[in-house]
């Protein structure tokens, strides 16, 4: 009888119903997942193999998060790494300084993302962190000492082939490396106070 029907007598339909799942649904997320991995290995090695300067590898990293790296269940991505060296031969092909061996070369870029990685987690741990307020003051620093903005963003863009953003990350970077030095000093100069206090404790109690 349809003058009896309610609300909630569908709501209570839908509350025991069983979920229908779709047959071969795991095994779909399954290829996926798999294809995921095999691609991204497959990419990675390329990357930092002799295929990584082909269009077909420099296209899939701008789309595909590769990554060439992890640490600590962290990853750095072949879109980073291309960046940091396309800045680094942009700035070779326009100073004349000649690079040296190509494997050489990529093998300190990635040894030093991995170091600013690792400078970001201990500064995480050690709850440093660097604001948006004091990489402006870097930059405004640096443009202040060095002619201005405009002639900055010149020198950026004919040198280096980065903008302002761009920059600004690896001030960013700089700073943390900054911060978790001087952390390091002072806990260092804390444990000197606390084992000449240490000592000294012990002579009172001779």
């Amino acid at each position: 009888d349809v003058s009896h029907f309610k609300t909630s007598d569908v709501q209570e339909f839908f509350t025991k119903r069983k979920p229908v799942k779709p047959k071969g649904a795991k095994l779909v997320v399954i290829i996926i997942i798999l294809a995921y991995i095999v691609i991204s290995v497959g990419l990675a090695v390329a990357v930092l193999g002799d295929n990584s300067e082909s269009p077909t590898v420099k296209s899939a990293v701008k789309y595909f998060p590769i990554p060439v790296a992890w640490v600590n269940g962290q990853s750095i991505s072949a879109h980073t790494f291309y960046d940091q060296l396309n800045y680094i031969r942009h700035f070779s092909e326009k100073s004349g300084q000649a690079l040296g061996d190509e494997v050489e070369l990529k093998t300190q870029l990635l040894n030093q993302l991995i170091d600013q990685k690792i400078i970001r987690q201990q500064a995480g741990k050690n709850n440093l962190k660097v604001s948006s307020y004091d990489i402006d003051e870097a930059f405004n620093k640096i443009t202040e000492e060095n002619g201005g903005l405009d002639e900055v963003k010149k020198v950026l863009q004919e040198m280096y082939g980065m903008d302002v953003k761009q920059f600004k990350s690896m001030i960013k970077d700089q700073l943390y490396v900054e911060k978790i030095q001087k952390d390091v000093i002072i806990q260092v100069h804390a444990r000197h106070i606390l084992i000449k206090d240490e000592a000294k404790a012990k002579e009172l109690l001779v």
